[in-house]
């Protein structure tokens, strides 16, 4: 359908499935097809509590699809897909401080800000204008003890993190940047990856959860796992076949095929 008055722009109409994957890839691309355009999205300045229990700035930027997270020298640090954050809730005893309720298995990231009402506000109207989506603020808050104990969601209990297997990696970062050292490891439903330092648990995601496994022709040692919620990590890792075949028979069993 041609606009009247708008020579050369034409609109079509599709009906798809996956509506909700196909927009937000396609607006977190916009920058390929919007010309020369210069946008300016909203950005906060807050504080995440790190896989360290530290508190670290950060840039929070709300693009149309995603609430995007920044270092304060502007290295990505995460991306949260509006589609697949379930909701927000505020934190009584953080000042400032809000919880994102994200993917299938409700893992929770903690933010503080100065500004919280209109960031809340900022990822409600972005979502909407973006994907005509609604994220909601649940009317209970939570406490922090609440999200230490509920930190990584459906998966934050001790079976779920019990290492079967452990390989150490070399963490390449989506943005660039050096190479972290990691520990992968395999419980009986999730794939984990630890701070080679202290232990901890930097992610975690079931292994139901897994779309590909590729090996890079170029490195002999270089490996990506991509997931169904359009994420993918990359890493090297000396032993990475036998890693990668612990990886395959997790999955196949837990019916992943």
């Amino acid at each position: 359908r041609k606009n009247p008055g708008k020579p050369q722009q034409t609109d079509v109409t599709f009906s798809c499935e996956y509506r909700l994957e196909l927009l937000t890839y396609t607006l977190r691309n916009f920058h390929k097809f919007c010309g020369n355009q210069t946008v300016e999205f909203p950005r906060f300045r807050c504080v995440v509590i790190d896989h360290t229990d530290h508190r670290v700035e950060v840039n929070l930027i709300l693009t149309p699809c995603s609430v995007e997270e920044y270092t304060v020298s502007g290295k990505l640090l995460n991306s949260y897909n509006y589609k697949d954050i379930q909701c927000v809730a505020k934190v009584q005893d953080y000042p400032g401080g809000f919880v994102l309720i994200y993917g299938a298995i409700r893992r929770m990231v903690l933010f503080g800000t100065s500004q919280l009402d209109d960031l809340l506000k900022g990822i409600e109207k972005e979502a909407m204008a973006g994907l005509s989506i609604v994220v909601n603020t649940q009317k209970k808050v939570i406490s922090q003890a609440d999200f230490m104990e509920g930190r990584w969601g459906n998966f934050s209990d001790d079976q779920s993190q019990t290492s079967l297997t452990e390989f150490n990696v070399q963490l390449i970062p989506p943005s660039g940047g050096e190479r972290e050292s990691r520990i992968l490891c395999l419980s009986e439903s999730c794939v984990l990856e630890r701070d080679s330092s202290t232990y901890n648990v930097c992610r975690i995601q079931p292994l139901t959860d897994i779309w590909a496994l590729i090996r890079h022709a170029e490195d002999p040692q270089m490996f990506t796992i991509e997931f169904n919620t359009m994420i993918k990590y990359t890493y090297t890792c000396h032993d990475r076949d036998a890693l990668l075949a612990s990886i395959l028979d997790g999955a196949r069993g837990n019916k992943n095929r």
